[in-house]
């Protein structure tokens, strides 16, 4: 590679590490007992260059504060609990734009952890009536401090007709993930299967993790792990304290150019895939070949060496996959879900084969 495109290089093979350490996390999560309904992911991508030093284990109010500018979450199996968390930012997000467009200063961004306890305490509606309260505050203090004699007192009424055209389509999807939860797995795979319109939008739903998944370059996919806990999963690539990332470890401008890097077991996924159990029958073959040309000719004994070395080297590499989690979506049970995760996986794949060759490696 000519040295500037080393960081385009980095920023695509980065981005195939991160999303097949989030599949492999996803995976190991469902094998130990997290529940489909609490993994999910936003929306929006994870700004490239800043840094997410606390993204780690997360008190999920405080959670709710850090992720609103990354987006929306939805679930990987939907679910109510992680929607009404969806429609929290919606009804915050419109309720701010109102404000901005009468000209008085929106909410901050940090009352969100007071909502979010609100909606877990006391359900969605009333935190709904806590948004309407603090703007309501927001708007008579903006009353107050003007100087302008024309300008009118913003009214509740006003603040909490902003919120019809949202509380629409919270009734939808509030319904229709009701809906969702009292299907089978049978009925959910009919559905993503079917052409009928009604089953469409059903279908949006389902795969809505699976979208957003795809979509970002570097998704941010949290799961809840006990009550009131949020996990960032794949955090070795969030969170820059972690040294289990890739790294790169040295750049030399000799000609041609040269970079070191230092990563996990996933990178075996984004550059051999399940290649390496067809590389290792073949070295198997190939060394029995050889050790019958030794044996008639005597004059391939450093040949067989370096296969003998190759083996090794690729056992060493089996090894250190199966102590990882890189195999974990075997252990996934068979639904709808695992068939979805696995086409992703494929999807990664055709990426990072497109990527490599483009790079001539």
């Amino acid at each position: 590679m000519y040295p500037w495109e080393i960081g385009g290089f980095l920023e695509s093979i980065n981005t195939l590490y991160y999303k097949f350490d989030l599949l492999n996390s996803i995976s190991s999560a469902l094998t130990e007992g997290i529940k489909p309904s609490d993994i999910f992911v936003f929306d929006k991508s994870l700004p490239l260059y800043k840094r997410y030093s606390k993204l780690n284990l997360l008190e999920e109010s405080n959670a709710a504060s850090h992720f609103y500018s990354i987006g929306l979450p939805y679930p990987l199996f939907p679910n109510q609990d992680i929607y009404e968390y969806n429609l929290l930012y919606q009804a915050f997000y419109t309720v701010n734009s109102f404000l901005l467009k009468e000209h008085v200063r929106p909410l901050a961004i940090n009352n969100i952890a007071l909502i979010y306890r609100e909606m877990r305490t006391e359900g969605l509606d009333v935190a709904e009536t806590f948004i309407i309260d603090l703007a309501e505050d927001r708007a008579k203090k903006s009353f107050q401090q003007s100087k302008k004699l024309n300008k009118k007192l913003l009214t509740r009424e006003k603040i909490s007709s902003a919120l019809d055209k949202y509380k629409v389509r919270k009734a939808k999807i509030l319904s229709d993930v009701a809906y969702i939860q009292s299907l089978n797995n049978d009925r959910c795979q009919e559905i993503i299967e079917s052409d009928k319109r009604d089953d469409k939008n059903i279908s949006k739903i389902l795969l809505a993790f699976f979208q957003y998944f795809e979509k970002t370059s570097r998704p941010l996919v949290c799961a809840r792990v006990a009550e009131g806990k949020f996990r960032v999963l794949g955090r070795s690539l969030v969170n820059k304290r972690e040294k289990n990332g890739l790294e790169l470890k040295e750049a030399t401008r000799r000609s041609p150019f040269g970079a070191l890097f230092e990563c996990g077991a996933t990178m075996l996924q984004a550059i051999s895939g399940e290649s390496r159990a067809a590389e290792l029958h073949q070295l198997e073959l190939e060394k029995k070949r050889t050790e019958i040309a030794v044996e008639k000719e005597k004059l391939a004994g450093e040949r067989l060496k370096n296969f003998k070395l190759a083996m090794e080297l690729q056992n060493e590499i089996d090894a250190a996959a199966r102590g990882s989690d890189i195999q974990a979506i075997r252990k996934v049970p068979d639904s709808y879900l695992k068939e979805r995760i696995l086409k992703t996986y494929q999807g990664q794949e055709r990426h990072a084969v497109s990527m490599l060759t483009s790079k001539g490696i």
